[in-house]
């Protein structure tokens, strides 16, 4: 039986971002066809530290946690990480090193510790970070909203260094190519991000789309009804955000598009994001254009359903790249229309 080792730098239920989910889903399917498979993550709670189960499937995980400005080093090469990954590598005796995230933590030194211990080693990329340092916006024209294509994708070193300042590391990018050196194959999770990684100088990219499990997604009728009757919401139009809501994934967008709504006081707007400062300026502005707004905060993925199925309308407003949007098959699955950018890879799943 071949043996898998996936690397993440965040796994649930510690982490619900697109990547984490991602990941887990991935080491779900790949149990199920057969393969062995283990998880090598990090966690910042030194009680979460040390090794569980979860359906089966080991899981090692690491408490580490630095300072965001020394991040543009450490994820590159991280001491600790190191000493984590080829101990795990060692115990797991993986043929298949299957990386998602690794550029906070785990750092792509990894890449090169995997390729060495003998392991065929598979990148996922599910973000820009192999060439930019955070959200990717660069490439959109603010006085042309309207174009949806044939975006100049190549980053300038001169304005990464004016946008990140003493964050900028010279040599990062150089860096990543050489580990990226150690990767037999690298996936990009849609066609758009592959134009964006080959405008940087990444080549030999295939495109593996990321997927949802439709059992997942089905729910007791009576359960939406309990909730929508709960919170007394039978007569709004329901729109759903799901996901991290910032100013990048649109929040202000989706203010104003909603004050402009004819019948704004007929729509309610459900949030299934984290509860934050950014959260609370947006809610308030909300209140004071009169929308009404559910914060549900962060909830169980199991619970996700519910959410969805209550809804009228869902909606994935990202003004960044956004390299796929998981929200948007979520939406689909539960037979919802869909609103989304044309930001990054969302229009190839969205027509």
């Amino acid at each position: 039986m071949k043996k898998i080792l996936i690397l993440t730098d965040d796994f649930p239920p510690h982490s619900r971002g697109g990547a984490a989910n991602v990941a887990y889903n991935h080491a779900l399917g790949l149990q199920k066809a057969g393969y062995e498979v283990a998880i090598a993550t990090t966690v910042r709670n030194i009680l979460d530290e040390g090794i569980r189960y979860d359906s089966g499937i080991k899981i090692y995980s690491l408490a580490i946690k630095y300072n965001e400005r020394w991040r543009a080093y450490l994820s590159l090469y991280n001491t600790k990480s190191n000493g984590f990954v080829k101990y795990v590598l060692k115990e797991v005796q993986p043929d298949i090193v299957h990386a998602h995230n690794i550029h906070y933590y785990l750092s792509y030194n990894s890449l090169r510790l995997s390729k060495h211990f003998g392991a065929k080693v598979v990148l996922s990329v599910h973000d820009c970070m192999l060439f930019t340092y955070g959200k990717f916006t660069d490439f959109i024209d603010s006085n042309n909203y309207k174009k949806i294509d044939g975006f100049e994708y190549k980053i300038r070193p001169a304005k990464q260094l004016l946008d990140y300042k003493w964050r900028y590391n010279p040599f990062r990018n150089l860096t990543i190519k050489f580990f990226l050196n150690f990767v037999d194959h690298i996936c990009a999770v849609s066609y758009e991000l592959k134009k964006a990684l080959e405008a940087n100088g990444i080549k030999k990219v295939i495109v593996v789309h990321n997927a949802i499990d439709e059992k997942k997604w089905t729910v007791d009728s009576d359960r939406v009804s309990n909730f929508i009757n709960t919170n007394k919401i039978e007569q709004y139009y329901k729109i759903v955000f799901s996901g991290k809501l910032t100013r990048a994934k649109g929040g202000d967008q989706l203010i104003n598009a909603l004050k402009i709504v004819e019948k704004k006081d007929q729509v309610c707007l459900i949030v299934i994001a984290q509860d934050d400062t950014y959260t609370k300026e947006f809610k308030a502005d909300a209140i004071k254009n009169g929308i009404k707004v559910i914060f549900t905060g962060w909830i169980d993925e199991k619970e996700l359903p519910i959410y969805y199925h209550a809804s009228d309308l869902v909606v994935f407003p990202s003004v960044c790249f956004d390299t796929f949007g998981l929200v948007n098959l979520e939406g689909m699955i539960c037979h919802k229309p869909l609103i989304s950018s044309c930001f990054g890879g969302a229009k190839e799943v969205v027509t």
